[in-house]
């Protein structure tokens, strides 16, 4: 009698080098699944000579590759083509290629050209998709190429069915639940930002322009202070163009001139995420629109996850996890007035804030553990 050996299937992850700093979501994804995999398949990501980061993982099956010679902020040119490079490779040395962006029409032909060689599946992560490329099927059938089209939504699941992508599977980005969890208020951490227990702190964690939605927190955040003088605010909010840096000027004036910069911090970047959502007594994302950005926001996530009440504005893929007054609250966009009513609600009611919190938290763990979504990614590489 003799006995067949399964090969392992190799999954070469197609990203941005996965090596500190984890500041781009795709790639911190990416580094996810791969740190919490469970050996069923040998993952193969494309880094710098940076893999320690690798070390902790058990029962992965870890073969890095170092392609990249360096890791900077901005994608370069340089690292695009030592990119492209790695696919061109004969052999691929892969039975599966895992995509995590959406490229451009140029990358797009240059990848399934070279696809055509190959006999390797492939997976495509879409963190979002714009309704403008939706609307143009033969571009969009260009672009989503691969044998499965992971979303991140069921909005977006939803609009490539009405756009005739059927291959698709909804897959949520997942969290470390066990870094992003509930914890006391940090007193060191309050000190630092001139803050105290007595303090009703509201945690803003997004940007200056491209979500529309400073000047409904600054006109929300003066409605409450003038009905509650422990009202702070924190904007955690990263400079990331010359409109920002404007828009944060004219806001730091704004608050001087109503008396209110002293009850505002600002932060442009901080390490320690967790400490700071819990250290927070709700988290506000009241977006005008998600351009550009991830369907699922994970900054709200990981305030759920931290049993925090989370107030998001009315649009589809943020209801879509955000249940009102079940696992957070929902308001009219560019509706002040219900912002800093939500707000004063949840801090006169801590019974409320409890049970949201809890729930948040419920969901969290049913849908963004990161060691349920690595699974679920280990079996559509093997269902290939």
């Amino acid at each position: 009698m003799t006995t067949t050996i399964q090969k392992i299937k190799k999954v070469l992850f197609y990203t941005r080098p996965l090596s500190p700093p984890w500041d781009e979501g795709s790639k911190n994804l990416a580094f996810e699944i791969i740190k919490n995999s469970t050996g069923k398949v040998e993952c193969i990501p494309l880094t710098t000579d940076d893999v320690d980061h690798f070390n902790n993982s058990p029962q992965a099956k870890i073969s890095p590759e170092k392609i990249y010679t360096s890791n900077s902020m901005k994608f370069s040119f340089i690292e695009k083509i030592q990119l492209l490079g790695r696919l061109y490779r004969f052999p691929l040395k892969a039975d599966i290629v895992h995509f995590l962006f959406t490229p451009r029409p140029l990358t797009s032909i240059l990848i399934r050209f070279r696809l055509f060689f190959s006999k390797a599946k492939t997976i495509q992560t879409i963190a979002t998709i714009s309704d403008e490329l939706l609307a143009k099927k033969r571009r969009l059938r260009k672009i989503l190429f691969a044998n499965t089209i992971v979303v991140q939504s069921e909005n977006t699941k939803n609009k490539l069915g009405k756009a005739g992508i059927k291959n698709t599977q909804l897959v949520y980005p997942g969290i470390d639940l066990e870094k992003f969890k509930y914890t006391e208020k940090d007193l060191e951490l309050l000190g630092y930002f001139n803050l105290t227990t007595d303090d009703f702190i509201i945690l803003f964690n997004g940007e200056y322009t491209r979500l529309k939605a400073i000047d409904t927190v600054i006109k929300s955040f003066e409605i409450v202070s003038q009905k509650d003088e422990k009202m702070k605010l924190i904007l955690a909010c990263r400079i990331k163009s010359d409109e920002d840096a404007k828009k944060k000027k004219e806001i730091q004036k704004e608050l001087e001139e109503k008396e209110l910069a002293s009850r505002v911090t600002f932060i442009e970047t901080f390490a320690n995420m967790p400490a700071l959502n819990n250290i927070s007594d709700v988290n506000i994302f009241p977006v005008r629109e998600m351009i550009g950005k991830f369907d699922i926001p994970l900054v709200i996530v990981e305030a759920m996850a931290c049993k925090k009440p989370v107030i998001v504005s009315n649009i589809p893929v943020l209801e879509e996890f955000v249940k009102n007054n079940e696992t957070g609250i929902v308001v009219e966009k560019q509706n002040p007035e219900q912002l800093a009513e939500a707000i004063l609600d949840l801090k006169n009611n801590p019974e409320k804030m409890n049970r949201i919190g809890e729930s948040a938290r419920k969901f969290c763990e049913e849908n963004f553990d990161i060691k349920k979504i690595a699974k679920k990614y280990e079996e559509i590489y093997l269902s290939l």
